[in-house]
């Protein structure tokens, strides 16, 4: 794959004013959500880059998805615990529907499956997963049990202790198998598969001494690879099935040491051919699946850390989008476009029909 297969499409500014902690492509490309710390969510028109509709929340925007059902809707997850599902966006406003869960803390993520019609929320330290029963309506709820306890640090470096994070964390979850499986990443009680019909865990990954920590996690589309981001050790990749997991023998790395412990996000490209990655220096990577192999970094225009970031194929293109960490001028989104007819990995050509 040339260098230059990805270029700079777009880069955003005199949006939002502070970290951009996550941006969301619509599911025909045509739009792009962002929510930061400014307490602001907005949607973006991908192809000419011009800001579309900017909502207004009481606390910060954490966490966006496109409903992959209805049309044009978003849902939204706040810092301060609040769920919204919004449509119909105008001159003259909006429609907000609340999903309410019974718990408090911030929703880091949210994941929507149209196969069981269930959303899933990372709220604080606990995976909730919520039916929606009719549109804009969601009823019941079921929480995940939380993962065993952690087993003694296997290091007794002092330094490993202090900087070992032990709190309940969840860094990533996943729907698999039509929805009757989320796989959930903990920062630092590894990764475990739970079975949403019998309610009981499937299997569980601990961390290792070489991979204690679990910063953010992506799903390959065939839901049969889970890429983990290690703090500060590189990505590693785990082939998963219904009742195992493993981790492959390929590693990601990264070609220079990242400076800081944020959260990285990741997303597969080309059909789970490639995986995408933001850094805590202002460049994204991007790493064939197959080989392990570094073979594009894309710039920022600062060095800002990349605290956003989502891929997207439709039609003949493929997108990238991240969002910086910065306040004012230096805090922007960036967009990356290539064609995919002229994407190539190794021997596989990446054409999405």
């Amino acid at each position: 794959m040339a260098n230059t297969a990805y270029v700079d499409l777009h880069v955003l500014h005199n949006g939002h004013c502070l970290t951009v902690n996550c941006v969301a492509f619509s599911s025909d490309g045509q739009y792009l959500a962002s929510g930061s710390d400014d307490r602001c969510l907005l949607i973006w028109n991908v192809k000419d880059g011009a800001l579309l509709y900017r909502l207004h929340f009481k606390s910060a925007v954490d966490s966006v998805i496109w409903h992959p059902v209805h049309p044009e809707t978003v849902v939204v997850g706040c810092e301060d615990g609040s769920i919204h599902q919004m449509r119909g966006f105008s001159i003259d406003g909006h429609e907000k529907f609340d999903v309410r869960l019974g718990v408090k803390g911030p929703v880091h993520f949210l994941q929507y499956n149209a196969d069981v019609s269930c959303l899933a929320a990372a709220v604080g330290p606990e995976v909730h997963v919520t039916k929606e029963q009719d549109k804009d309506t969601y009823t019941g709820g079921l929480k995940l049990a939380s993962p065993p306890p952690l087993a003694a640090a296997a290091s007794t470096s002092r330094d490993d202790v202090e900087q070992r994070d032990t709190r309940l964390r969840v860094t990533g979850i996943h729907f698999s198998r039509k929805g009757r499986v989320i796989i959930a990443s903990y920062v630092a009680h590894g990764i475990i598969a739970y079975d949403l019909v019998k309610r009981e865990q499937l299997w569980h990954i601990a961390p290792t001494e070489d991979a204690p920590m679990i910063a953010s996690s992506a799903l390959s589309p065939d839901c049969k690879q889970l890429m983990a981001y290690h703090l500060q050790k590189g990505l590693r990749c785990y082939a998963v099935a219904t009742y195992f997991a493993k981790p492959s023998r390929c590693k990601y790395e990264f070609d220079e040491p990242q400076t800081s412990r944020l959260s990285l996000q990741m997303s597969f490209l080309h059909g789970g051919k490639a995986v995408v990655c933001g850094t805590t220096t202002g460049k994204v990577c991007i790493w064939d699946i197959e080989t392990g192999e570094l073979y594009q970094k894309l710039p920022h225009d600062s060095e800002s850390a990349d605290t956003a970031q989502q891929a997207h194929q439709t039609g003949a293109f493929s997108y990238i989008a991240t969002g910086s960490s910065g306040t004012g001028q230096h805090t922007y989104i960036k967009i990356w476009r290539a064609r995919n007819s002229k994407l190539r990995l190794g021997t596989v050509s990446c054409v999405v029909g």
